[in-house]
């Protein structure tokens, strides 16, 4: 942003709430929703810091891709008297309870859950105004939380997890 404030860079920025879905690195330390999703389909147990009522705007990443292209896509007058800083993400909130939920939901099974103490350094809840991107990028989320997991178990089932 100071290139543009300084020199008139077209410069845009995306700030993503939690992306999920095909692609994801799931043993790694971040996107629970795939994490959790690849453990259940394995049978392995999902580790929860705390309670499990810790909240995160999860948004499947077919809608980040559209939002993306729209940004790129979209004319600078569109970005005239503002910061063209646009917050992409579902714009709701959903708990690790609720994801462990889904999952029993979606693989009509209890999925095994160890629960450890909470760390200090977790936000409670974190959801995006994406009332923004909306206006300038006319852009809203198209899968619900639902049915990206639901995808993303497919392709899971489908690529990632083999029978033995």
């Amino acid at each position: 942003m100071a290139y543009r404030r300084q020199w008139g860079v077209d410069a845009r920025v995306l700030r993503v709430s939690n992306p999920f879905g095909p692609g994801q690195n799931i043993q790694g330390q971040l996107g629970a929703a795939s994490i959790f999703a690849a453990r259940a389909l394995m049978n392995e147990p999902i580790e929860i810091w705390g309670g499990g009522e810790t909240v995160r705007d999860y948004v499947y990443i077919d809608d980040v891709v559209e939002a993306f292209i729209l940004m790129m896509t979209r004319s600078p007058d569109a970005f005239i008297g503002i910061e063209p800083i646009l917050n992409v993400g579902a714009g709701k909130g959903v708990s690790l309870n609720d994801v462990v939920r889904l999952l029993n939901n979606i693989l009509s099974r209890r999925v095994q859950v160890i629960h450890r103490s909470a760390r200090k350094f977790d936000v409670d809840i974190n959801v995006l105004d994406i009332s923004l991107a909306g206006r300038v990028l006319r852009w809203m989320p198209a899968t619900t939380f639902e049915e990206g997991m639901r995808k993303h178990i497919r392709y899971m089932q489908d690529v990632l997890v083999k029978p033995v």
